[in-house]
């Protein structure tokens, strides 16, 4: 299988970077690399608020996809608040793009590549 790779390196301090590495099926985009928390918390779970039009099953999907990135997001930067700067990389195959910006600009653009990507059908 072909994977494509989008990198998001968030220096938050001098000590401290997170890297985001969302591997996609060259085919399809579907995310390769979902996460797969040991306990996530009761609010992943699909039958948790489930969405009205949400055709997946708790028993073949027992976590939101979505709900999943967004735990694993948040739990790597929640010590963090949406108006403090970071130093972001993002790194493709074919370039690396440099910016010093607010962590709330890297989460908008960080969830829209997630939201269609993670295995929920209607993102």
């Amino acid at each position: 299988m072909e994977t494509i790779t989008i990198s998001y390196r968030i220096k938050l301090n001098e000590k401290l970077t997170e890297v985001f590495d969302f591997v996609m099926d060259e085919k399809n985009f579907e995310l390769v690399n979902k996460p797969n928390p040991v306990n996530p918390p009761e609010w992943t779970a699909l039958t948790y608020r489930q969405c009205s039009h949400c055709p997946l099953k708790p028993e073949e999907h027992p976590h939101c996809p979505f709900a999943l990135q967004l735990h694993d997001i948040t739990e790597r930067l929640h010590k963090t608040r949406s108006i403090d700067d970071v130093d972001l990389e993002v790194v493709t195959e074919d370039r690396s793009v440099v910016k010093t910006t607010a962590i709330q600009h890297v989460l908008s653009s960080m969830l829209g590549l997630v939201s269609p990507i993670c295995g929920c059908p209607k993102t």
